[in-house]
């Protein structure tokens, strides 16, 4: 089992359990892409708490970037276009 040390300011130290039915939940609903300017970013699907997104992030240690958007893209050709305006 791995396991993940959250710090933060109102409790010096949390502990996130890694069993790896999680591991595997978290890889199938969060996944990576890369821009046309060559910058990586973590797509997740809209179910997903962002909690579990940053999570994932830090796990594959890729920066997070959170795009506000007024709509939901639900297909990657609308990823795609959303990604290059």
């Amino acid at each position: 089992m791995w396991c993940l040390i959250e710090y933060n300011k109102e409790k010096p130290k949390i502990s996130f359990p890694f069993y790896s039915c999680y591991i595997d939940l978290l890889c199938r609903l969060c996944y990576t892409i890369q821009t046309v300017d060559g910058h990586c970013c973590t797509v997740a699907e809209s179910v997903l708490d962002p909690s579990k997104v940053e999570l994932f992030s830090s796990i594959i240690y890729y920066e997070l970037v959170s795009f506000k958007t007024s709509h939901l893209i639900r297909f990657d050709d609308e990823i795609k276009s959303f990604i290059k305006q």
